[in-house]
């Protein structure tokens, strides 16, 4: 028997015909001899260790182009979701259910030698969900995802985290498998809470407003309140007085640089729908207005 260093198997050479040895057996006849000391001991369970996960390894990737090919690409939907949301709106939308991905795929995993499993991990701010995909030959691979509580509608704090844990379960199997669902865009956020009070966006606010030049007592002023107060509501209070002034600003422009001017102002706004729509019509006449009367005044042609 010849042992060739760093290879996870042993060639028995009889004549022409050559037969590989599995590490454990290497492992087995070294013991039997009697004649290994510890150091190579340890050096060939490590061995036996390491080519043992290359071959789970391998089973795994193996396993996983054969369940690639009888999966489903995509997921259909098959439920619609109806709430109010805390601010009085209303949210819509219909998405793939955890147990209809389950379902879909199941049968599937097993006849190729998996199996799955989650395992939670939450702290006071946030939901984390690990799916781990466990091969029958050892390998296992990992998705973690994590997310806060899901506040929306009505929900108590313990059905938060269990709708954010389902959701979650949902998306890290997924990943590991490689599946899209038809509902892959999430519903859109739902209306803030007019009365919430978020100092962030009112820092933000009033650095808008100081930037175009007013003053903090008028900013204030306008909303009826100090900064530190200033609700969800109070912003779009905020914005609409800001919006109302530069626009007074634009029917008093005279030159197409001004108007330019209001244009860069309106966009720190962020306005939004018809408060958009309006501003912007308003901006291009008001452009139109002052080119026409250039046209118009005197000396100006050829």
């Amino acid at each position: 028997m010849t042992e060739r260093d760093h290879t996870p198997t042993a060639i028995i050479e009889r004549g022409k015909c050559e037969m590989q040895v599995h590490p454990l057996n290497i492992l087995q006849m070294a013991v039997q001899s009697g004649n290994i000391d510890t150091a190579a001991l340890e050096k060939l369970m490590d061995l036996a260790e390491r080519h043992e996960a290359n071959e789970a390894r391998k089973a795994y990737a193996a396993a996983m182009v054969g369940l690639k090919r009888d999966l489903p690409g995509v997921l259909h939907k098959d439920k619609q979701v109806g709430f109010e949301s805390r601010s009085g709106g209303s949210v819509r939308y219909s998405h793939t259910t955890l147990g209809a991905a389950v379902d879909a795929i199941l049968d599937h995993l097993t006849q190729h030698g998996f199996s799955h499993s989650w395992i939670p991990n939450n702290d006071d701010k946030m939901v984390r969900v690990t799916c781990r995909l466990t091969h029958s030959q050892g390998h296992s691979e990992e998705a973690t995802m994590s997310a806060p509580p899901d506040n929306s509608g009505k929900k108590s704090p313990a059905q938060a985290i269990a709708s954010t844990n389902t959701l979650l379960q949902r998306y890290t199997m997924l990943s590991l498998l490689g599946i899209a669902t038809a509902d892959m865009t999430e519903p859109e956020p739902e209306e803030h809470d007019p009365d919430t009070v978020d100092s962030k966006a009112a820092m933000h606010g009033m650095r808008v407003a100081l930037d175009l030049g007013y003053e903090k007592d008028a900013i204030e002023g306008s909303v009826g309140k100090p900064m530190s107060q200033w609700t969800t509501g109070d912003l779009e209070v905020l914005r609409l007085f800001l919006r109302n002034e530069i626009m007074k600003k634009l029917e008093k422009c005279k030159t197409v640089s001004d108007v330019k001017e209001i244009g860069a102002q309106l966009k720190t706004l962020n306005l939004r729908g018809q408060e958009r729509e309006e501003s912007v019509g308003r901006y291009k006449s008001k452009l139109e207005e002052l080119a026409s009367d250039r046209m118009r005044e005197p000396g100006e042609e050829g």
